[in-house]
């Protein structure tokens, strides 16, 4: 796959030596299988930049893999008709991208038959769902835009950040600034060892966020 020819096994456990057990580096290639486009594009900067973006975006997230639950543990539950929550159970940040909210447990659970309302503590234990919850968000469409169709783009990486956490990170004046600079340290860290050119405008705390055309 393109993910195995741009991150050997080598190079992964280089940059993660403290990664949980769970984050092993063959569930991650045979579950990267199921979306065969993903770092596999046919153009080698594009491909490169996508695989740099996303363990930028997953360090961050996960402390450099040695987190599968988020350290503030909430409910999150936004309960509607559609999404509702299981008594008892919480849908704070899980995995590598820190999958978070009932909705989108709801979601995840459907597009891979199982149900994560009701047993979301999945995510953090199974060694497949750990990775397939990071990799469904990136090649999923979204509301506010689909990752891996963007990233590779000008530009593409503060649209990453804004699928991922627009709310707090993003436009002119956001409530949380400093963790978008911490995803721009590693996007460029690995742009860097994987030998591609990061780009321009890799901050979304600009007037361009949020999009006015979604």
């Amino acid at each position: 796959s393109g993910l195995t020819n741009i991150l050997p096994k080598e190079l992964f456990l280089r940059i993660f030596p403290e990664a949980l057990p769970i984050y092993n580096y063959e569930n991650l290639v045979a579950v990267a299988e199921k979306y065969p486009e993903f770092a596999n594009t046919g153009n080698a900067d594009v491909d490169r930049r996508e695989v740099a973006a996303f363990l930028g975006q997953i360090s961050l997230e996960s402390g450099d893999l040695r987190y599968v639950e988020e350290i503030n543990k909430s409910t999150m539950c936004q309960q509607s008709p559609k999404y509702p929550c299981a008594a008892g159970k919480q849908y704070f940040g899980r995995g590598p991208i820190q999958l978070s909210w009932n909705y989108n447990y709801k979601d995840f659970g459907k597009a891979v038959n199982l149900d994560l309302v009701a047993s979301p503590e999945l995510v953090a234990t199974d060694y497949d769902l750990v990775w397939w919850s990071a990799l469904w968000y990136w090649n999923d469409e979204r509301w506010n835009g689909n990752i891996h169709k963007v990233v590779g783009l000008p530009g593409g990486f503060a649209k990453a950040t804004f699928i991922i956490n627009g709310g707090l990170e993003c436009g002119v004046n956001p409530p949380n600034r400093d963790s978008e600079k911490s995803r721009i340290a590693s996007f460029k860290k690995f742009c860097e060892l994987l030998g591609v050119a990061p780009g321009d405008n890799l901050s979304c705390q600009t007037a361009d966020f949020p999009p006015k055309a979604l």
